[in-house]
């Protein structure tokens, strides 16, 4: 029977109601035991813990109670159905053994608080939140069912009673339970008869499960043959160490667990033992170590369960390799059995943790006593031996829960299993009695002070990783500077040590470096309370000389696991030691100063001083951290982290907007991080950089970025340049703030590696060549004397500014300060540049005075090269702002020397002085020219004292042009007329000295408007050159070679030798043209008309004149004697004698002034014929044909015609081939007079003579062609017709623009050919070979249409009938008759509208062939062909209206629909037509008429309808086969096409990616 519940009344009549409804729910809930295990047909009474909900204030009951009645039915559903999905090997058990089930409120909505609880009793307790309506029936089925697997019955327990149903059907077995002996109490004695019934399987009862047993393992040691398989077996049995167990682990008295290996499982995996024994050596020792942490972690009502059974502890080996052969299982005999696959030596120690704790879980004690345990020594204080009393066993009392109304829900024990040392305990055999001993007083010794320290905790990690070594640094440095005072402040030389043996027990890399991690930001704080609390101890003024005197040291201790029962203080033998969990990281340092007090036994008599705020901690902390890393060194003794301080600046989390974001949590862990790349970013680079690095950082200082939103990384390092290193980051991110920080750093220490060498090298090695160029040795002056300051000890300054790159990022920070030190070196071209100015403004007298005084240079880079400037701030100072980064500095050396003449005001006396070589530079070219050595003077007093010239800062550029340009390029005039031997003798005969002056009034002006405002004198062999002081300075002169003449007189002696030249080709042209005229006729020039005058020997120059007096037999020779159209007058007999009458000589005349209209002009002088030329035509040598004006002045056409058409003109050959066309002789005549009398051909002046053959020959030539009478007489009746009609042709000149017009006049027989002589060329000629232009007219002028149609149809039409009667024979086997109705055709008008009617006939001759198909026709389709038999004629008309129209049916069904074929006289049969319209014919030849498929749709048409479907049934497939052929080949260009654009951009991006690389 099950104990109920209390019924409560809760003094409320809606609580009441609620209560009794949830009474009725319960009363319907009917959960039944199993029948097949209890025998019986029953139900587990199921209750309400009403007490838990007196709990409540009474407002509050109503709304769980309501939450209760909702929920309560779905609880029971879900126990009901936990007891089916429950384990079938534990049913029996519960089924036995449950006795009620009881649901009960737990306050509050958290899920964790479902619970659910199987006790001895046989209740089965399940909790949960009804304050949370919606949520509390969720998830309780599995809790349910994995406390029903986990229960097991206690020793000797009994079953409880079972009550039938009342109202249960009568169950039918053979021995109920409910009907057994009392003396049955445990569920191994219970076996029931099993029931019969037709089911093929039963549900069969099945006894609890028992450990399994370890006879089998062999523990006996074995000696083996193989040394060194002995020598690893000896090995690990020194490595089995007894596990103590204490009862911080399991409950009751410590034991000792002793490890053994089953050496009969190691030859399992094969006959050599070597792998698995050496697998067993390594990782033996790996396992035990999860065992502890195992145990630990066990359901605390099982532990008693497991420290009465547990003996021992045994490794044994599975064959193989597979993970899941990994177990472990507690046996009968308390051998927690380990079985481990040691052939996989790699991974078969991992995991063990959960396994053992899982098969212990399992383990179902025996029925048999736990084993003896081996127990560690102990150390007792001596007491007199007295007997123990005999305790007798008490029987073992089973828990059960207690329910009470209206009382609040007390606390209840967990279900736990009763521990033997508790209950049982071991009889006791008692010794004998001794005499009481008299008792004797002892007294007190005080045990002296042992040492400080605890030497076995000195041992350090051997760790290399980088992170590792970091956090470890700071854990010894806190260990360092933490220090243990009394009351006082007063150390009393307590050490604090690391266990670093309890922390470096971890397998798993990750796992330890959690751990290491946990240790590093944990061990401040944990140690700052055991600092406080130990200095509260010692105000214990009776326990202070204790705990100052006896204290030797305090160790930290890493527990592994995380449970909160593992953190302990243990104070023994003056070593206090702190066990933490550093697993839990936010746990592992929390309430240890209580418990050091404790464990210290002290009682402060002060009371706790209050914690400081979190962020005063943090500070402390963070300056301590900060300190841990000063001066570190790596292995080779080189230091890599700077030994300056470290600070954070506070003031930057002061901002308001930081307010309560509790950021400087983070500074810790984001610092450590920027460390950790600090320090990797400095080991980057190599020892010398090092070294230079640790004394370039004087100062670390970390700061919080500004709040606010910003495109920009709020994450920057700056490095000033007295060394101060700050860190800006955003310390209220913790997952982003400390990231990429390495590269940052690497990239600052690399531009300040860069700054330190542009600093400390190249600045002074610019220095230097600054005072060598200021001291170099300056040139003499040979105008002015001038005193020279002194420069020896002259000493420079040299400044550079990087203020502008150190705002650039830290990757352009780099490439900048990269480019700095290739440009600053002496090599570059800056200082190239900057070297070589200095040097030559130091070279002058005036310019050393002047920079010496120049002694601070400042380089400042800047951004844009378009802003570079160079410029004197100071008397002292020189600034130069460049883009010294960049590939090249755009200032050169003429540039800078320029600025700085300008700026220290010496360009204009340093100009001057440049010009003294360029002088002797200038004598030296022209006696090289002129073979004598000449000087040139240059005065300068005469312009470089005027006023406004000297005053002019600019001045001094025009001086090079003033003293150099100009005199060089006016006395180039020299150096080019000395060429001239002419000039060159009176050169070196007249000429001393040259003297160059220039006019500061401008007031010379030129003898020539064309030559440059210039005048010479020479006067006693000096040759003065005198010319305006303003074209001096802009330069702008020409050659002063007339001025050179005109001093010299060596024009005139050039013009007589050029006239003595011309002599010798005048003698050569009056022979040619001697004989082309037949007679002498000399030719001659007037020179003295114009040798003499200004236009001639002043205004032209040399080369000029020269080739006007030489170009007289040029002009004869190319436009009479050598121009084939004038010299092919004299080839006609009457004109060579008309000018040989008329000429006796020919002169050329030159008209100076150019007067005349034309630029020749011929006349006679008697029979002198002159030829007179402007001399502006003379100079430029133009060339005239001289036929038309020979023809004019000599009257030459006339003459030339007459001759032409007399003896040069050949009809012949045209009568002969007209008359062969004929057949007959012909008249041909031309009518000559009325060509000459034309006048189109009087206007045509230039090939008069070849129209005269054109008109006669070319004419009459084209008749006797095939265009012309050839075609018109091809056929034997026409040519007679032509030969009986025909007797003259006359040929005359018209008018007509069609080119030629043919008439006839039939009267006389004669065709008259009238020619257009305005379009003879355009027209004629274009027409050539054209029957339309000749034969054409002469066809319609002379009637031969008819004739010719009709000769045409005789010839070519009966032979094609034929053929295609043969055809048809063959097609039909039989004779039939074709024509062709060529009558209605030939006369139709719309045939004789058709010009070019060969075409048209040929068509209609080929219409006969078309029937040639029906052969196939017949071959193919014989019921076709036994119709055509029948059919004996056949006839093609050629409808000349055109009216056939077969387009109702489908487009080319049956053939063209411009033809069809049908009967003569239906229904006759015998007779086919086929008509054709002309129209059609005309436009195209029959291609295919299809005839055959309109025969067969005559004959039978079904068959040719099947034909046609077939066919296009067969062209719509071809038709899509190429569209789809289409549309690929479409697509294939498309992706060929995005293929060649994708090309396109890739080769583009990696043109601008190569751009990028080479710019940057």
């Amino acid at each position: 029977m099950s104990p109920s519940l209390p019924i409560p009344d809760f003094q409320d009549a809606p609580q009441n109601l609620l209560r009794d409804e949830i009474f009725g729910i319960i009363e319907k809930i009917k959960i039944k035991y199993d029948p097949n295990i209890i025998g019986m047909v029953s139900y587990i009474p199921t209750f309400f813990d009403f007490g838990s909900i007196f709990q409540y204030k009474a407002s509050d009951r109503l709304s769980v109670l309501r939450s209760v009645k909702s929920n309560f039915l779905n609880i029971a559903k879900q126990a009901e159905s936990s007891l089916e999905k429950m384990d079938a090997i534990n049913k029996p058990n519960i089924h036995l053994f449950i006795t009620r089930i009881v649901i009960q409120n737990v306050p509050g909505k958290s899920g964790t608080s479902k619970k659910s609880t199987f006790y001895p009793d046989g209740t089965l307790e399940i909790q949960t939140v009804f304050e949370d309506s919606l949520n509390c029936q969720y998830y309780l089925e599995k809790k349910i069912i994995q406390t029903l697997n986990e229960f097991r019955p206690l020793q000797g327990a009994e079953i409880p009673v079972k009550v039938p149903a009342a109202d249960a059907p009568a169950f039918v077995a053979a021995a109920p339970v409910a009907a057994a002996p009392a003396q049955v109490q445990s569920p191994a004695s219970f076996t029931p008869t099993p029931i019969p019934t037709q089911a093929p399987v039963t549900a069969s009862v099945v006894a609890p499960t028992t450990a399994q047993s370890a006879q089998f393992i062999d523990l006996s040691i074995p000696s083996y043959p193989n040394g060194a398989w002995e020598t690893l077996k000896n090995d690990i049995v020194n490595s089995l160490k007894p596990i103590k167990i204490d009862n911080s682990i399991l409950p009751g008295p410590p034991f000792d667990a002793q490890l053994g290996v089953d050496w009969a499982s190691v030859p399992l995996s094969g006959a050599d033992f070597n792998a698995v024994l050496r697998s067993m050596k390594t990782n033996i020792p790996n396992i035990s170590k999860q065992i502890v942490p195992a145990i630990q972690k066990l359901e605390e009502f099982r532990k008693p369960m497991i420290a009465d059974f547990m003996v021992s502890i045994v490794f044994q080996n599975v064959a193989g390799k597979q993970s899941a052969s990994k177990k472990a299982f507690l046996s009968a005999e308390g051998a927690l059995i380990i079985q481990v696959p040691f052939e996989d030596a790699l991974n078969c120690s991992y995991y063990f943790e959960k396994k053992i704790t899982s098969g212990l879980q399992e383990f179902a004690p025996p029925s048999s006593a736990p084993a003896a345990k081996i127990t560690s020594p102990v150390v007792e204080t001596p007491s007199p031996v007295v007997a123990p009393p005999v305790v007798v066993a008490q029987p073992t009392p089973v828990m059960q829960p207690t329910y009470s109304v209206p009382q609040p829900q007390q606390p209840k024990p967990a279900a736990v299993y009763v521990p033997h040392y508790s209950t049982q305990p071991q009889a006791v055999v008692a010794p004998p009695t001794p005499a009481p001993a008299p008792v004797v007083v002892q007294p007190i010794v005080k045990e002296p002070p042992k040492p400080k320290g605890r030497v076995e905790m000195e041992f350090k990690p051997n760790i290399e990783d980088f992170n590792q070594l970091f956090l470890i640094r700071e854990i010894d440095y806190f260990l360092q500077k933490m220090v243990i005072v009394d009351e006082k402040d007063q150390p009393f030389g307590v050490p604090i040590y690391i266990d670093w043996a309890s922390v470096m027990v971890y397998p798993s890399a990750i796992k330890q470096n959690t751990i290491i991690r946990n240790v590093n930001l944990a061990i401040y704080r944990l140690l700052r309370d055991i600092v406080v609390a130990v200095k509260m101890a010692c105000t214990d003024f009776g326990n202070r000389d204790n705990v100052v005197e006896y204290l030797r040291s305090v160790t930290i201790q890493n527990m592994q696991g995380s449970s909160s029962s593992l953190k302990k203080v243990v104070y023994e033998d003056g070593h206090l030691i702190v066990q933490t969990i550093f697993e839990d990281f936010g746990n592992c340092g929390l309430y240890f100063d209580s418990k050091v007090i404790q464990a210290l036994q002290s009682r402060p008599s002060t009371p706790t001083p209050k914690k400081p705020e979190a962020i005063v901690i943090i500070k402390e902390e963070v300056d301590i951290r900060y300190r841990a890393h000063k001066s570190v060194v790596n292995k080779d003794g080189q230091q890599y982290t700077p030994s300056c301080d470290v600070e954070c600046d506070w003031a930057s989390f002061s901002h308001k907007a930081y307010e309560g974001t509790n950021i400087e949590n983070n500074i810790i862990s984001l610092s450590n991080n920027i460390f950790v790349d600090l320090h990797q970013s400095i080991l980057s680079f190599n020892k010398d950089e090092i070294e230079i690095l640790m004394k370039e950082i004087t100062h670390i200082k970390f700061s919080q970025a500004t709040p606010g939103k910003t495109i920009f990384d709020k994450r920057t390092t700056t490095m000033a340049d007295n060394g101060v290193l700050t860190i800006t980051t955003t310390f209220e991110d913790r997952n982003e703030g400390f990231k990429t920080f390495k590269e940052k750093l690497r990239q600052l220490f690399t531009a300040r590696l860069y700054k330190v060498q542009i600093r400390d090298t190249l600045v002074p090695a610019l220095k230097e060549m600054i005072d060598l160029a200021v001291k170099i040795q300056y040139k003499a002056n040979f105008l002015d004397n001038i005193p020279v300051t002194p420069f020896a000890d002259y000493s420079s300054k040299v400044i550079f500014d990087w203020q502008v790159v150190d705002k650039e990022s830290l990757e352009n920070q780099v490439n900048f300060y990269k480019a700095l030190t290739d440009n600053l070196k002496t090599t570059a071209t800056f200082a190239k540049v900057l070297d070589g100015a200095i040097r030559d403004i130091c070279s002058y007298d005036v310019g050393k005075n002047e920079f010496v005084n120049c002694t601070t240079f400042i380089l400042r880079d800047i951004i844009r090269a378009k802003e570079e400037v160079v410029k004197n701030t100071t008397p002292s100072t020189w600034e130069f702002s460049a883009c010294f980064h960049g590939p090249a500095l755009s200032t050169n050396k003429s540039t800078l020397t320029t600025l700085f003449k300008e700026t220290l005001s010496v360009a204009f006396p340093c100009a001057i002085q440049d010009t003294f070589p360029l002088i002797d530079e200038l004598v030296e070219d022209l006696e090289s020219s002129t073979g004598k050595k000449v000087p040139v003077v240059i005065n300068y007093d005469s312009w470089r004292n005027v006023e406004s010239f000297r005053d002019d800062t600019t001045s001094y550029k025009s001086i090079k042009d003033i003293v150099v340009n100009v005199p060089r390029r006016g006395l180039g005039a020299i150096m080019d007329l000395v060429k001239d031997e002419i000039v060159k003798e009176e050169y070196n005969k007249k000429v001393n000295k040259i003297i160059i002056v220039c006019d500061p009034s401008n007031k010379v002006e030129a003898s020539r408007s064309k030559d440059p405002n210039v005048l010479g004198k020479l006067v006693n062999g000096e040759l003065t050159f005198t010319l305006n002081f303003r074209d001096a300075k802009s330069g702008t002169t020409k050659s002063w070679d007339y001025q050179l003449e005109l001093m010299l007189q060596t024009r005139p002696l050039k013009i007589q030798r050029a006239i003595n030249k011309a002599k010798m080709s005048l003698d050569e042209v009056t022979k040619k043209f001697s004989a082309l005229i037949g007679k002498q006729v000399p030719v001659s020039v007037d020179y003295n008309g114009f040798i003499n005058d200004s236009h001639f020997i002043v205004d032209l120059e040399e080369e000029v004149y020269t080739k006007v007096i030489s170009s007289f037999a040029h002009l004869l020779t190319k436009g009479w004697i050598d121009n084939g159209p004038a010299a092919e007058l004299l080839t006609y007999d009457t004109v060579k004698k008309s000018i040989q009458n008329q000429m006796t000589n020919l002169k050329f005349v030159i008209n100076c002034a150019s007067s005349q209209k034309e630029n020749y002009e011929f006349s006679f002088n008697g029979t002198e014929f002159i030829a007179g030329l402007n001399l502006n035509s003379a100079c430029k040598v133009e060339l005239k044909e001289w036929r038309l004006e020979m023809e004019r002045m000599f009257k030459l056409r006339d003459l030339r015609l007459r001759e032409e058409i007399a003896v040069r003109v050949d009809l012949s050959q045209s009568k002969k081939a007209i008359d062969a066309v004929i057949g007959r002789p012909v008249q041909l005549e031309i009518d000559w007079e009325s060509l000459i009398r034309n006048a189109d051909f009087l206007c045509n002046l230039n090939d008069y003579c070849k129209v005269i053959h054109v008109f006669s020959e070319d004419i009459s030539m084209e008749l006797s062609t095939k265009y012309g009478f050839g075609r018109c007489v091809e056929y034997t009746e026409i040519q007679a017709f032509v030969q009986n009609n025909l007797s003259k042709i006359v040929i005359c000149a018209g008018n007509s623009l069609s080119g030629v017009d043919i008439s006839y006049d039939k009267s006389s027989k004669t065709i008259k050919v009238s020619v257009g002589i305005k379009v003879l060329y355009k027209q004629i000629q274009a027409n050539t070979n054209n029957y339309e232009s000749y034969g054409r007219q002469i066809e319609n002028v002379m009637g031969l249409r008819m004739m010719m149609i009709q000769g045409y149809i005789k010839r070519n039409n009966p032979p094609a009938i034929e053929d295609a009667k043969s055809r048809l024979r063959e097609a039909v086997e039989m004779d039939v008759s074709l024509e062709i109705e060529w009558s209605s055709i030939i006369d139709h008008p719309s045939f004789n509208k058709i010009v070019e009617f060969v075409p048209v006939l040929k068509n209609i001759v080929s219409l006969s062939a078309q029937l040639n198909p029906l052969v196939k026709l017949c071959r193919e389709n014989f019921e076709a062909k036994a119709q055509l038999k029948a059919v004996r004629n056949y006839t093609i008309i050629v409808d000349g209206s055109s009216r056939v129209d077969e387009g109702e049916f489908d487009t080319n069904k049956f053939g063209v629909d411009w033809a069809k074929v049908s009967w003569k006289a239906p229904p006759a049969r015998d007779h086919i037509v086929v008509t054709v319209n002309l129209e059609s014919i005309i436009k195209t030849s029959p291609h295919d008429l299809s005839i055959e498929d309109k025969i067969e749709f005559l004959v039978t048409p079904d068959k040719a309808i099947e034909r046609f479907n077939r066919k296009e049934d067969l062209e719509n497939r071809e038709h899509d086969r190429r569209m789809a052929e289409r549309r690929h080949n479409e697509q294939m260009r498309a992706d060929e096409r995005l293929a060649d654009a994708a090309r396109d951009r890739n080769r583009e991006l990696e043109r601008l990616n190569r751009n990028l690389t080479r710019r940057y």
